[in-house]
Protein backbone atom coordinates (compact mmCIF):
# COMPACT_ATOMS: atom_id res chain seq x y z
CA UNK A 1 0.00 0.00 0.00
CA UNK A 2 1.44 3.43 -0.93
CA UNK A 3 2.20 5.82 1.91
CA UNK A 4 -0.34 8.52 2.66
CA UNK A 5 0.52 11.67 0.77
CA UNK A 6 -1.00 14.80 2.30
CA UNK A 7 -2.89 17.01 -0.11
CA UNK A 8 -1.43 20.49 -0.25
CA UNK A 9 -4.16 22.93 -1.27
CA UNK A 10 -1.65 25.77 -1.13
CA UNK A 11 -0.02 24.43 -4.30
CA UNK A 12 -2.33 21.92 -5.93
CA UNK A 13 -0.23 19.70 -8.15
CA UNK A 14 -1.10 18.62 -11.64
CA UNK A 15 -2.38 15.20 -10.51
CA UNK A 16 -4.72 16.78 -7.94
CA UNK A 17 -5.94 19.19 -10.61
CA UNK A 18 -6.64 16.32 -13.00
CA UNK A 19 -8.59 14.35 -10.40
CA UNK A 20 -10.56 17.41 -9.29
CA UNK A 21 -11.48 18.35 -12.86
CA UNK A 22 -12.48 14.78 -13.72
CA UNK A 23 -14.84 14.69 -10.72
CA UNK A 24 -16.21 18.13 -11.53
CA UNK A 25 -16.82 17.23 -15.17
CA UNK A 26 -18.71 14.08 -14.20
CA UNK A 27 -20.87 15.96 -11.71
CA UNK A 28 -21.70 18.69 -14.22
CA UNK A 29 -22.64 16.10 -16.86
CA UNK A 30 -24.98 14.41 -14.40
CA UNK A 31 -26.44 17.78 -13.43
CA UNK A 32 -26.83 18.63 -17.15
CA UNK A 33 -25.28 22.06 -16.78
CA UNK A 34 -24.55 24.13 -19.85
CA UNK A 35 -20.96 24.95 -20.75
CA UNK A 36 -21.60 28.53 -19.68
CA UNK A 37 -22.91 27.45 -16.25
CA UNK A 38 -20.08 24.94 -15.77
CA UNK A 39 -17.40 27.50 -16.64
CA UNK A 40 -18.94 30.13 -14.34
CA UNK A 41 -19.22 27.76 -11.37
CA UNK A 42 -15.61 26.64 -11.85
CA UNK A 43 -14.52 30.28 -12.24
CA UNK A 44 -13.04 29.56 -15.66
CA UNK A 45 -13.43 31.07 -19.09
CA UNK A 46 -15.67 29.27 -21.58
CA UNK A 47 -12.64 28.38 -23.69
CA UNK A 48 -10.84 26.87 -20.67
CA UNK A 49 -13.92 24.81 -19.82
CA UNK A 50 -14.06 23.51 -23.40
CA UNK A 51 -10.40 22.45 -23.11
CA UNK A 52 -11.23 20.64 -19.85
CA UNK A 53 -14.08 18.78 -21.53
CA UNK A 54 -11.74 17.83 -24.36
CA UNK A 55 -9.10 16.60 -21.88
CA UNK A 56 -6.66 19.28 -23.04
CA UNK A 57 -6.27 21.48 -19.96
CA UNK A 58 -2.83 21.59 -18.37
CA UNK A 59 -2.92 24.59 -16.06
CA UNK A 60 -2.99 24.49 -12.27
CA UNK A 61 -6.12 25.53 -10.46
CA UNK A 62 -6.16 28.41 -8.00
CA UNK A 63 -6.99 27.95 -4.32
CA UNK A 64 -10.37 29.58 -5.00
CA UNK A 65 -11.11 27.10 -7.79
CA UNK A 66 -10.09 24.16 -5.59
CA UNK A 67 -12.40 25.41 -2.83
CA UNK A 68 -15.23 25.68 -5.35
CA UNK A 69 -14.62 22.12 -6.53
CA UNK A 70 -14.42 20.79 -2.99
CA UNK A 71 -17.74 22.41 -2.15
CA UNK A 72 -19.36 21.14 -5.35
CA UNK A 73 -18.27 17.60 -4.48
CA UNK A 74 -19.72 18.10 -0.98
CA UNK A 75 -22.99 19.47 -2.38
CA UNK A 76 -23.18 16.56 -4.82
CA UNK A 77 -22.61 14.02 -2.04
CA UNK A 78 -25.28 15.59 0.20
CA UNK A 79 -27.80 15.64 -2.64
CA UNK A 80 -27.14 11.97 -3.44
CA UNK A 81 -27.58 10.95 0.19
CA UNK A 82 -30.59 13.16 0.98
CA UNK A 83 -32.73 12.89 -2.15
CA UNK A 84 -33.81 10.06 -4.41
CA UNK A 85 -33.40 10.27 -8.16
CA UNK A 86 -34.31 12.18 -10.21
CA UNK A 87 -34.41 15.01 -7.65
CA UNK A 88 -30.80 14.45 -6.56
CA UNK A 89 -29.57 15.15 -10.09
CA UNK A 90 -32.07 17.91 -10.90
CA UNK A 91 -32.09 19.85 -7.61
CA UNK A 92 -29.28 22.21 -8.62
CA UNK A 93 -31.30 23.41 -11.64
CA UNK A 94 -34.76 23.59 -10.07
CA UNK A 95 -36.23 26.86 -8.86
CA UNK A 96 -36.10 26.87 -5.08
CA UNK A 97 -38.19 28.97 -2.71
CA UNK A 98 -35.91 28.24 0.24
CA UNK A 99 -34.31 31.13 2.14
CA UNK A 100 -30.94 30.69 0.44
CA UNK A 101 -32.42 30.95 -3.03
CA UNK A 102 -35.67 32.98 -2.89
CA UNK A 103 -37.06 31.54 -6.12
CA UNK A 104 -33.70 31.23 -7.88
CA UNK A 105 -32.16 28.03 -9.10
CA UNK A 106 -29.29 26.99 -6.80
CA UNK A 107 -26.91 26.96 -9.77
CA UNK A 108 -27.72 30.62 -10.46
CA UNK A 109 -27.18 31.57 -6.82
CA UNK A 110 -23.74 29.90 -6.86
CA UNK A 111 -22.77 31.78 -10.00
CA UNK A 112 -24.08 35.16 -8.82
CA UNK A 113 -22.98 35.05 -5.18
CA UNK A 114 -19.67 33.26 -5.53
CA UNK A 115 -17.64 31.24 -3.07
CA UNK A 116 -19.47 32.30 0.13
CA UNK A 117 -22.67 30.88 -1.36
CA UNK A 118 -20.89 27.58 -2.09
CA UNK A 119 -20.15 27.31 1.65
CA UNK A 120 -23.70 28.30 2.61
CA UNK A 121 -25.31 25.75 0.28
CA UNK A 122 -22.99 22.97 1.38
CA UNK A 123 -23.60 23.81 5.06
CA UNK A 124 -27.35 23.96 4.50
CA UNK A 125 -27.48 20.58 2.76
CA UNK A 126 -25.16 19.02 5.34
CA UNK A 127 -27.48 20.16 8.11
CA UNK A 128 -30.52 18.74 6.32
CA UNK A 129 -28.70 15.46 5.85
CA UNK A 130 -27.79 15.36 9.55
CA UNK A 131 -31.40 16.03 10.54
CA UNK A 132 -30.50 19.39 12.03
CA UNK A 133 -32.10 22.76 11.63
CA UNK A 134 -29.91 24.44 9.03
CA UNK A 135 -28.39 27.64 10.40
CA UNK A 136 -28.47 29.83 7.33
CA UNK A 137 -26.31 32.55 8.79
CA UNK A 138 -22.62 32.16 8.22
CA UNK A 139 -20.70 35.02 9.73
CA UNK A 140 -17.69 36.47 7.88
CA UNK A 141 -15.33 35.38 10.66
CA UNK A 142 -16.45 31.78 10.08
CA UNK A 143 -15.16 32.04 6.52
CA UNK A 144 -11.85 33.67 7.44
CA UNK A 145 -10.23 30.29 8.01
CA UNK A 146 -11.12 29.30 4.45
CA UNK A 147 -9.24 32.14 2.81
CA UNK A 148 -5.50 32.53 3.15
CA UNK A 149 -3.84 35.48 1.53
Amino acid sequence: MPPNVPLNLEEPGQRLTEVALKALTRIFVEWRLSQTEAAAIADLSASSWKRIEAGDYNRKLSKDQMLRIGNIVGIYKCLKLYFNEPIASKWISLENDGPLFRGQRPVDSLIEQGLPQFFRVRTYLGALLAGQDPDLTIEPEQLENCFHT
